[in-house]
């Protein structure tokens, strides 16, 4: 009997706190929010990738096949999610940490300088006849969730960024990373000759064009849609056979089951060959 009388009284003070919570919500202009705690960069891209499909209407899963579906997905196309728009976004991000890490950004500003490059990104992009997929279109210069947060995962499963950790951590790392490169013995070509030490990203990317961002664009060269391919095929041997087959059969069947970014590479890389056929 004393436990239905303290239950009773429970939920009475639960609902008077939330409907005596709304009520102030209402006079003050307080708006709800929830927040949530993640512990690695894989759990904080799967709970943002929960936030932005509430953005999109009549999301619903009532068989709950959504977990099964992610599972499938990350084993056969790794480091790819259905946010990410355009292939060449897996440079743009390494483009501009690499130059921003060349003028030696500190720490403290590698946060807003590099939010200022990818919003740059936004208007020569949409300038260009094939701008299906630019990330900021609407928002401009108000995006909250910029392309390198979308991307961060993918680049280090495909072995692009080779910064182990958040992207938080690694702004945080770059003052270390500076003071420990300064002191670096170097050869004639600028390389460590003592105690090499490694890079942020895989030194086998290609240089931004002339004139990145004002010129860019979403074509790949190429010699990218290689590099793209090459970097797939030895970081994510679960999609090794599927990819080996939608590079080499052209439009079929099997090439259906690649995300969009692994099928624009081949569209892409199709019509480089052609052109120089």
């Amino acid at each position: 009997m004393a436990q239905n009388i303290n239950r009773k009284r429970h939920k009475a003070l639960l609902a008077t706190f939330r409907f005596g919570y709304s009520d102030a919500a209402k006079k003050t202009g307080m708006t709800s929010s929830f927040s949530w705690l993640d512990y690695s960069e894989h759990d904080r891209r799967k709970m943002l990738d929960v936030v932005e499909l509430f953005r999109e209407p009549d999301i619903r899963d009532e068989l709950g096949l959504g977990t099964i579906r992610d599972a499938i997905a990350d084993l056969l196309f790794p480091g790819t999610s259905t946010i990410q728009t355009r292939a060449r976004y897996f440079l743009f991000i390494p483009w501009i940490y690499m130059n921003l890490e060349r003028q030696q950004v500190s720490s403290r500003e590698i946060m807003s300088r590099s939010r200022a490059e990818e919003i740059a990104l936004i208007e020569p992009l949409l300038q260009r006849e094939d701008n299906e997929g630019v990330i900021g279109r609407i928002a401009r210069h108000k995006l909250k969730r910029l392309p390198s947060s979308i991307y961060w995962q993918g680049l280090g499963i495909w072995g692009i960024r080779l910064f182990p950790a958040s992207q938080e951590q690694y702004h945080r790392s770059l003052d270390s990373f500076y003071a420990v490169n300064s002191q670096t013995i170097r050869n004639d070509d600028g390389e460590p000759e003592i105690g090499r030490i490694q890079g942020n990203w895989h030194v086998g990317i290609s240089l931004a064009p002339k004139g990145f961002p004002k010129n860019a664009s979403f074509v790949l060269t190429p010699e990218e849609g290689e590099y793209l391919r090459e970097r797939i095929l030895s970081r994510a041997p679960g999609a090794a056979s599927v990819l080996r087959r939608s590079w080499s059969c052209g439009m079929s069947g099997r090439l259906s089951l690649a995300p969009s970014t692994v099928q624009r590479i081949h569209q892409q890389n199709s019509r480089a060959a052609r052109a120089r056929a």
